[in-house]
């Protein structure tokens, strides 16, 4: 409790919004959860999200008027649709190599990703690139899949639904 309430003193200057608390307060206590992904081998086996796709993830990133509601990424249909498609494939060849799901993910979009895979897909743990570097240093990342859509592109048209 104590390393909860000291990340949130070290940052409450610079937001006071609790989502961005809440990845301050996570990149904190890496150290604590990281280990509960790796295998027999110390290794955690990933699915990675392309630079490209979380940087056109970012530019439809919305965050609802309430402080307390969870951003989430905007996707036409057409987007959404392959963005589904994509992860399901990536996740059923990850359970085939005996993975359990496991997306790694740029820190400025891992609350808006996770929320967006967990609305319509499943409840599947997302970890930041920060989370991992600040949390797992007697660990091997192992990508396993590499996630990018084609279809979402940086000038596609955002949707948003508060």
């Amino acid at each position: 409790m104590s390393a909860i309430l000291e990340a949130v003193a070290d940052n409450i200057h610079e937001t006071k919004r609790p989502v961005e608390l809440m990845e301050r307060v996570r990149e904190e206590l890496a150290w604590q959860f990281l280990p509960k992904f790796a295998d027999k081998d110390k290794d955690i086996h990933v699915i990675l999200v392309s630079g490209r796709l979380c940087e056109a993830l970012e530019k439809r990133m919305y965050c609802p008027q309430s402080q307390n509601a969870l951003p989430y990424c905007a996707l036409s249909p057409e987007g959404r649709e392959a963005f589904v498609k994509e992860i399901a494939e990536k996740v059923c060849r990850l359970k085939e190599k005996g993975y359990e799901p496991l997306f790694l993910v740029a820190s400025s979009l891992r609350t808006a990703f996770a929320n967006t895979i967990r609305l319509g897909l499943g409840n599947w743990a997302c970890i930041s690139d920060t989370e991992l570097q600040s949390g797992c240093k007697e660990y091997a990342l192992a990508i396993e899949e590499e996630l990018e859509v084609d279809e979402i592109r940086a000038n596609e048209t955002c949707y948003a639904v508060d």
